[in-house]
């Protein structure tokens, strides 16, 4: 499956049994900031008859998109520490261009849609889609439930001002 550079060569996991439990992830060591855990073997009953399937994340070659879409400021990512979350577009269209990403905007308002942000509205998240380029979606008012700060930058929660 295709990934950010920062992804390639991470398994990702899907069991194909019906309860999930036949083969379990064996997560690496130290802390993971993945939605599904940072997987790297897997533990398979010896008895195990049934069919599973694991997918390797590979680089995405040039100008492909991908096919495992991650928030933006996960490590490794473009935005990774990076206050960007509950900021206005104009806040963070010189952010995009410092770190060298083209954006799309989309809201929910706008049921998926791409559009043209306008400058007060607000970000609420963003997901890499291809290298250098992000979907961020956006809305009129902040995120009423934001994603918290340091969910990917541990620093975040130390440092008030983290840029």
């Amino acid at each position: 499956m295709s990934t950010a550079p920062a992804s390639a060569g991470r398994a990702l996991y899907v069991d194909g049994t019906r309860d999930n439990s036949a083969i379990t992830p064996i997560q690496a060591p130290g802390t993971c900031a993945r939605f599904a855990g940072c997987p790297a073997g897997f533990r398979i009953p010896v008895d195990f008859r049934g069919h599973a399937e694991v997918l390797i994340g590979r680089a995405a070659r040039p100008g492909e998109r991908y096919g495992l879409m991650e928030h933006i400021d996960m490590e490794g990512r473009p935005f990774h520490c990076v206050d960007f979350l509950s900021r206005t577009v104009a806040e963070v269209l010189p952010l995009l261009r410092e770190h060298g990403v083209r954006a799309e905007f989309t809201s929910y308002a706008a049921g998926g849609a791409r559009l043209p942000a306008p400058a007060g509205w607000y970000v609420h998240e963003g997901i890499m889609v291809a290298d250098g380029q992000a979907l961020l979606l956006v809305g009129p008012a902040p995120n009423p439930r934001p994603r918290a700060r340091d969910a990917y930058c541990p620093a975040a929660a130390e440092s008030p001002s983290h840029p």
